[in-house]
């Protein structure tokens, strides 16, 4: 009978759950309905290389690791704040578009249609420049596609071993897409668009993340995931030229 009650009230809660995430989204919010304010700064080209690397669910003290460290000593190291409650999705919208989660719509990570927002994709895609993505979580492309869909669940795309394309018909604000199923396989994905030339290059490892809701985040897996990232940053940084390339190491959010 207790078994019974726990199944029944789990699936009241996994119902709740989703009214909250569609209750909070909003389908169409005012910053999408403003057109971007884009200036030219007429200044010369400052990077040859932007590489945004998101390490999902990495709290700022498990980071206290010998390649972030390392990266710091050579650069800046910034503590940022992420809304209540830790969602992903919110988090790369907020980093890829500059705007908030009360702004963007995007307050949980329920999002059925695409983003209208500017983000820097586009920008960069406007200039005539190169945009690639890798990631073992998730994808974030979808997440932009070009063209009205009314359910970007009910999408498949296209995948052949980490080359993801987009379904039929659809376009998205990236040259090139990879999706790895391991840390591992992932190294290889980001090794693959950092072979060719691409003006931006955005990453998104999820291992932290896992950890973090399989254990929570003051657990000893939790910190092991972090120990593996730091690994797999302190061999990415040899792989650009920092005098020419930005590297930024940032989160979505953390774990408690």
């Amino acid at each position: 009978m207790l078994t019974l009650v726990a199944a029944v009230s789990a699936w009241r809660i996994a119902l709740l759950a989703m009214e909250f995430n569609s209750e909070l989204a909003l389908p169409e919010p005012a910053a999408a309905r403003t057109p971007p304010a884009i200036r030219d700064p007429r200044t010369p080209r400052l990077s040859h290389r932007v590489v945004l690397v998101i390490v999902d669910g990495l709290r700022l003290d498990a980071s206290y690791l010998p390649a972030f460290d390392a990266l710091r000593a050579r650069g800046a190291g910034l503590a940022a704040a992420t809304h209540y409650p830790t969602w992903s999705r919110p988090g790369y919208i907020t980093l890829l578009t500059g705007v908030p989660p009360e702004a963007s719509g995007v307050r949980v990570n329920l999002v059925p249609r695409p983003i209208r927002l500017d983000s820097i994709m586009k920008r960069v895609t406007a200039a005539g420049m190169r945009v690639t993505t890798a990631s073992d979580i998730g994808m974030v492309p979808p997440l932009f596609i070009n063209e009205d869909v009314n359910q970007l669940s009910s999408l498949e795309h296209p995948k052949t071993r980490d080359l993801v394309t987009p379904t039929s018909g659809l376009t998205w604000p990236f040259d090139e897409v990879r999706k790895a199923d391991t840390m591992q396989e992932l190294e290889k994905s980001i090794e693959a668009v950092l072979a060719k030339p691409s003006d931006l290059v955005i990453v998104l490892a999820g291992d932290v993340d896992r950890a973090g809701h399989s254990r929570g985040g003051a657990s000893a897996l939790y910190r092991e995931a972090a120990v593996t990232f730091d690994g797999a940053l302190g061999r990415l940084v040899p792989k650009l030229d920092l005098t020419r390339h930005t590297l930024i190491v940032t989160a979505d959010h953390g774990h408690v």
